[in-house]
């Protein structure tokens, strides 16, 4: 049963594609908060820079940098989140999957009273409440 508690298992439970993507827009979204103040002191020194009658091409250009990493930072979300579910759903359908596996195995009922199998069972069922163990994973990455 711990193996499912492994984050080396999580990437054979979700998938290496919706991983590496949640980390390439986690990492994104790292490099734009710092880019953040950047982008606007270098508004702010622009506009300090500009005289009046002088073309304001840095002042655009600095405020064109700013629109930009600001838009990205906000339409990163949406794609964190679709990635974050899909890795939630994968792995707790992976885990469903195992339950099910496990229920229907052998040919009588007995097994059902193993300790093993009702703590899987409380914990697939448990997913249909506030977190799962999907949930969990989306959370520690």
């Amino acid at each position: 049963m711990r193996h499912w508690l492994s984050l080396l298992s999580l990437p054979g439970l979700a998938g290496l594609f919706p991983l590496t993507g949640l980390g390439l827009c986690l990492l994104l979204r790292t490099a734009l908060t710092v880019a953040i103040p950047f982008a606007a002191g270098n508004f702010i020194g622009a506009l300090t820079r500009s005289r009046p009658g002088e073309p304001a091409a840095d002042t655009v250009l600095a405020a064109a940098l700013v629109a930009l990493v600001l838009g990205l930072t906000g339409g990163l979300s949406p794609l964190e989140q679709a990635l974050a579910g899909l890795v939630r759903d994968r792995v707790d359908g992976a885990l469903r999957e195992e339950l099910m596996g496990r229920a229907l195995g052998p040919p009588t009922l007995a097994h059902l009273d193993d300790p093993a199998v009702q703590e899987l069972v409380r914990r697939v069922w448990g997913a249909a409440l506030l977190f799962s163990p999907g949930a969990a994973a989306t959370g520690l990455l």
